[in-house]
C-alpha cells in the first residue's frame, strides 16, 4: 500500500513531490506528501487534495476529525471517521507533520493555541482562541460615510492603527478588520464596476522591529481566501 501511496503523490513519478505517509481509514486511504493532503475515498477510488497552505486547522470530535480548510464560501469542514483512539492519533500525528504550515496551525487538536500564542514575544496579553478566517462571508452593512475606495482604506486604517496586543482579542480583532476590508471594497465596487481586493496581513511576534523592503503580487498558484 505504501508503494500505491507513493505512485499517487508523485504521478508515476510525473510530478515533483515527495511521499511522507499514509494511513487506512474506514472510508478514505489518507496520504501525507510534502505539498498535499490526499483523502482516497475506498469506494470509489476518486482521489480528493488539498495543498497544506490551504487548510485552516484540524481537531477532533470523538472518534472524527475534523479537517477545516479555506474556502470561497469562508471555512469547510470535513469529517473523517476512524476505527478506535489508536488509529484517531495516528491520523493526528500525521497531519501534525506540517501543521506548522497550516493557517491556523496554532489552533490544530496537537497544538493549543493559547499556548502557542504566549510564546510569541512581541505580543503583550495571551491571545483568545481564534481561527483566522472564520469571520469571514459575515455580511455588514457599509458606512454611510463610505463614498469611494479612499474612505474605505482610509477608515479601516484609522481603526487599525488603534489596536495593539495588550488586548486579548487583539488577533480576532485584526481577523475582523481584514475582511471588513474586503467585504466593504466589494460593496462600493459592485455590479459592472467590479474590482477585486486581498488583505495580505503580518503580525510581528518576534519582539523586534521588521522592515518590508518589497511586496509582490502574482496571479496563480495556491488560492487563499
Amino acid at each position: 500500500r505504501a508503494a500505491k501511496a507513493q505512485k499517487i503523490v508523485t504521478g508515476g513519478e510525473s510530478l515533483e513531490d515527495v511521499y511522507i505517509g499514509h494511513l487506512a481509514i474506514p472510508t478514505h486511504l489518507i496520504i501525507a506528501s510534502e505539498a498535499f493532503v490526499w483523502a482516497i475515498d475506498t469506494h470509489s477510488r476518486e482521489p480528493w487534495s488539498i495543498k497544506w497552505e490551504e487548510i485552516s486547522h484540524f481537531d477532533v470530535k470523538d472518534l472524527q476529525l475534523q479537517l477545516t480548510v479555506f474556502g470561497q464560501q469562508g471555512l469547510r469542514s470535513f469529517d473523517f471517521g476512524v476505527d478506535d483512539e489508536s488509529q484517531l492519533e495516528q491520523f493526528k500525528n500525521l497531519l501534525a507533520i506540517q501543521a506548522h504550515r497550516m493557517g491556523n496551525g496554532g489552533n490544530t487538536s496537537v497544538m493549543n493555541a493559547s499556548s502557542f500564542y504566549e510564546h510569541l514575544p512581541g505580543i503583550q496579553s495571551p491571545q483568545l482562541d481564534h481561527v483566522f478566517g472564520s469571520c469571514n462571508n459575515v455580511r455588514r452593512k457599509l458606512n454611510s460615510t463610505i463614498k469611494d475606495e479612499i474612505d474605505v482604506i482610509e477608515q479601516c486604517f484609522a481603526r487599525v492603527k488603534e489596536m495593539d496586543s495588550s488586548s486579548q482579542q487583539f488577533f480576532q480583532t485584526l481577523d475582523q478588520e481584514a475582511w471588513c476590508l474586503i467585504d466593504s471594497w466589494g460593496q462600493v465596487f459592485s455590479g459592472l464596476s467590479s474590482r477585486r481586493c486581498i488583505t495580505a496581513g503580518l503580525i510581528n511576534g518576534t519582539g523586534h522591529d521588521v522592515q518590508i523592503k518589497s511586496t509582490k503580487l502574482v496571479e496563480g498558484g495556491s488560492p487563499c481566501y
